[in-house]
């Protein structure tokens, strides 16, 4: 490495009930980063678990925007996998997080 070059990586691995956060964050010289997404978790009629993402975060030049995946969120809610305030606690929760993960980003860029 040379002068500012440095390399940082965060896994996201996190659920409170039926909802999730994953993904992994890493710095631009690294090309393994998937996009932050919230998935819904569930059980099928065998018993055996399942997951899909219901929206992700894109990164942007002012932080993190959130985009829906087609209907999925409006049809996991309809369906009573979730409920509006679980989605909305882990949206703030998650971007909280992303944020803390931007600024440390910027910190190291700047100090090393």
């Amino acid at each position: 490495m040379t002068g500012k070059e440095f390399d940082f990586s965060f896994d996201l691995n996190w659920r409170k009930g039926d909802i999730g956060l994953r993904g992994k964050i890493a710095s631009k010289e690294c090309d393994d980063s998937q996009s932050p997404e919230i998935v819904c978790y569930q059980r099928g009629d065998d018993g055996r678990e399942t997951c899909y993402t219901l929206a992700f975060f894109e990164k942007t030049r002012e932080g993190y925007d959130i985009r829906t995946v087609g209907t999925r969120l409006f049809d996991a809610m309809n369906e009573y996998h979730i409920d509006y305030n679980s989605f909305i606690d882990a949206v703030r929760y998650f971007h909280d997080i992303l944020d803390k993960i931007l600024y440390l980003q910027k910190i190291a860029e700047e100090k090393w």
